[in-house]
């Protein structure tokens, strides 16, 4: 058996590209695309790809025997070369306004994974001096794999790790000779922050509840901590100006802050307003949103145990800040659940 560190810098990449990258880029339009388009988002993408025989060549191998998996929709006809076309005609669509990042901010984060898809697409292409059949230098794979953790970051964590891991592997491998690493950006996923205005429109003082809560954070034997206090009291607001802070300074280990809320009320200009689908109303549902924070797949119809247990894997390889809010609003058996 061959392992990672006897991989030429060509396999490596490959690994990370053509398999990580590309399966997890895949798995996300399939699910982000089908539930906002769910009777043309197969045909646009045939369409958008039409000129370039998209099928004929996805059916190449299969029909050579290189590949065995079947295409079972239009998500499987694509390659790595066809994301940047699709980013760029869906980018809203598959990177949403979250609610808590500024205009200009968003601008650029797209912007970023566009220009990112871009580069992955182009190092290959033999019209821009890069024979198909040459191989790739150390820097060259290096830049693409760092330039796939830039995008998987926003769309799958797990496999943003793994190309990672695949990157540090190119720039140390003795058989290419050792390169001047640059780390990719790190970057905190905070999908599930819901906006400032929503939460606390003013947030003044409250220092020493905020000082006792990044002590406790700091301590890696301590994993659970719980605001209790009257309704009112500005549990909701502490936990929020908390995770934002930890989201602006976080620690080298933590991966993600992800924010759920059990409210089923808010108020809005001194109004109570119905909030008609809360983030968790018992374990399994936030099991669920803490999955798709991660960007996991194929998560509907798995049981509560599997779900427990894929959780764990995330939070393993991916260390996070979770907030659960107002899970005194649960009742019975759902908050004891949720708590457990």
């Amino acid at each position: 058996m061959v392992s990672i560190s006897d991989m030429s810098t060509n396999t490596l990449c490959f690994e990370g590209i053509n398999r990580v990258y590309r399966n997890a880029v895949v798995g996300y339009i399939r699910v982000t695309l089908s539930a906002k388009y769910p009777d043309t988002w197969e045909d646009d993408i045939r369409q958008l790809f039409v000129k370039e025989g998209i099928e004929a060549k996805a059916e190449a191998p299969r029909n050579t025997g290189a590949v065995s998996t079947p295409i079972k929709d239009a998500a499987d006809l694509l390659d790595v070369g066809h994301f940047f076309n699709l980013f760029e005609k869906y980018l809203k669509d598959l990177f949403p306004d979250r609610g808590n990042m500024p205009a200009d901010d968003l601008r650029k984060l797209r912007q970023n994974i566009l220009s990112r898809a871009r580069k992955i697409k182009d190092v290959r292409d033999p019209a821009l001096g890069h024979p198909v059949e040459a191989d790739l230098t150390p820097r060259e794979a290096a830049d693409m794999l760092s330039a796939a953790v830039d995008v998987l970051q926003h769309i799958n964590q797990a496999a943003a790790q793994r190309v990672e891991d695949l990157w540090y592997q190119v720039l140390s491998n003795p058989s290419e000779g050792i390169i001047d690493p640059v780390p990719p950006p790190k970057v905190v996923v905070a999908g599930t922050l819901p906006s400032k205005e929503t939460v606390v429109p003013r947030f003044i003082g409250r220092d020493t509840e905020l000082e006792e809560l990044k002590k406790w954070f700091e301590d890696p034997y301590s994993r659970v901590r719980l605001l209790a206090g009257d309704g009112g009291k500005g549990k909701t607001a502490i936990a929020y100006q908390f995770a934002i802070s930890t989201l602006k300074k976080p620690p080298p280990e933590l991966d993600a802050v992800i924010w759920l809320s059990a409210k089923a009320r808010r108020f809005v200009q001194g109004h109570s307003v119905d909030i008609e689908v809360p983030d968790f109303t018992d374990l399994s549902s936030a099991l669920d949103r803490v999955l798709r924070a991660f960007g996991a797949p194929d998560i509907d119809g798995k049981d509560l145990r599997s779900k427990e247990q894929e959780c764990r894997e995330y939070l393993s390889a991916l260390p996070a800040l979770i907030v659960l809010d107002d899970i005194d609003s649960l009742e019975g058996d759902n908050l004891t659940a949720t708590i457990s």
